[in-house]
C-alpha cells in the first residue's frame, strides 16, 4: 500500500472460495454450503503507518466453512 520495502511488500496470491446452492422445487426452502480460503492464505488487506512509525495492518479471514438454510415466505 505504501511501497515501503521490506515492510509492506507482498507476493502475488490467490484466494479460492466455493459455494453450492440448493433450492427446493417450490422455491420456498434453500440451502448453501460454502468454503472460503481453501488454502488458508494470509493476505494483508490494509496497512497504515502512524506519524511515529508504528505499523497497523489488517489481514483477510482464515479458512472458513459453513452451511446456511433459509425459508422464503
Amino acid at each position: 500500500a505504501l511501497n515501503l520495502e521490506p515492510y509492506d511488500v507482498q507476493d502475488g496470491y490467490s484466494i479460492w472460495d466455493a459455494k453450492l446452492t440448493w433450492n427446493s422445487v417450490d422455491d420456498t426452502w434453500w440451502a448453501q454450503a460454502f468454503y472460503n480460503n481453501f488454502t488458508d492464505e494470509t493476505v494483508v488487506n490494509n496497512l497504515e503507518v502512524t506519524d511515529s512509525g508504528i505499523y497497523f495492518g489488517n489481514v483477510n479471514n482464515p479458512k472458513l466453512w459453513g452451511v446456511i438454510v433459509g425459508y422464503r415466505f
